[in-house]
């Protein structure tokens, strides 16, 4: 079929972030096009920043629908909720913390009405930012994930987790649902999972524009729970792997026992690895914020505790694929 606007929904689930959350509702009403529909789950919003988050989308130029959650409901259970809610066939959940720096659906949509076959989900490539809500200092690139058909065919084979930016992407809500949406095994990690599953229906697909503005900070998910997160995000992988092979997916348990079985020397490497990241992001998120002496110190943490992952990092950073 061919997508027009008014078959996407943009949804936020939101927390309390009443700042970022009117940052990022201002950038979507300023960049998306008029027809597409509007949903915002408010999971334990206050009262205070529902009224005001309504107030605000009354400027949206398309339909819009409200959800409130009284009693804050974990990642994947209001996420779940959002889906059962959501009647267009195409879906972008928008994470309330982010920025849109220029339009970005109509390229989207293109991508899913041209290729063949028809993608199950297309992503973008983004700019990291920090900082002041409104006027966020804005970073370095976010680069990551296949570009053409082919390259997701070569991805797809190598089981790796897909890492890719998931509140700038737009996915296939009949898919989505074919495999129940959101699992809470993977809730510290969802978007990683639904990657892959999305990968095993059709191409996961990434535009190399940088129209998206993803914020990081201490507060976020992914650098609050980051020991956790890096953990599922190899459960992800293993279960990938598994499923390219014929195999009966590991359980989440039997998982952790294989880890736990390595040789000592994998699983220090496992872990510094997964420090360098950190404080590889860490160290962006504080130069970005203006504490630049506190920032270059997390960045050559990350290069002491394992160069290789410092190094896969700082590609990213730079731009490993130029934007057409």
């Amino acid at each position: 079929m061919a997508y027009g606007i008014e078959d996407l929904t943009v949804n936020i689930n939101t927390v309390d972030r009443p700042e970022y959350l009117e940052a990022c509702l201002k950038s979507l009403i300023e960049t998306t096009p008029e027809g597409a529909s509007l949903q915002i789950v408010f999971n334990g919003t206050p009262l205070e920043t529902r009224d005001r988050t309504i107030e605000q989308a009354g400027a949206w130029k398309g339909p819009t629908r409200f959800e409130h959650l009284d009693d804050m409901l974990s990642v994947d259970a209001s996420h779940n909720h959002a889906l059962a809610c959501i009647e267009t066939p195409l879906v972008n959940f928008m994470g309330d913390d982010d920025i849109v720096l220029a339009s970005r659906f109509p390229a989207i949509l293109d991508a899913f009405n041209t290729m063949d076959p028809e993608p199950a989900a297309v992503t973008t490539f983004a700019r990291r930012i920090a900082g002041d809500a409104f006027t966020p200092a804005i970073g370095s690139n976010k680069d990551l994930g296949p570009t053409t058909i082919a390259q997701w065919r070569e991805f797809h084979a190598t089981g790796k987790a897909y890492e890719l930016l998931w509140p700038g992407s737009v996915l296939r809500v009949d898919l989505l649902c074919s495999f129940g949406g959101f699992e809470a095994p993977y809730a510290q990690s969802f978007d990683n999972r639904i990657f892959s599953q999305l990968s095993f229906l059709g191409p996961v697909v990434a535009l190399p524009e940088r129209n998206f503005g993803f914020r990081i900070h201490q507060g976020s998910m992914s650098s609050k729970n980051w020991q956790a997160q890096n953990e599922i995000v190899r459960f992800v992988a293993a279960s990938h792997t598994a499923n390219l092979q014929g195999r009966r997916e590991p359980t989440f348990e039997e998982f952790q026992l294989a880890e736990a079985s390595d040789p000592r020397y994998v699983q220090i490497r496992r872990q510094l690895r997964d420090r360098s990241r950190i404080h590889f992001r860490k160290g962006g998120q504080l130069a970005l914020g203006g504490e630049k002496v506190r920032g270059v110190a997390n960045i050559a943490a990350s290069a002491v505790l394992w160069p290789p992952a410092f190094v896969e990092k700082l590609l990213d950073q730079v731009g490993n694929r130029s934007a057409r």
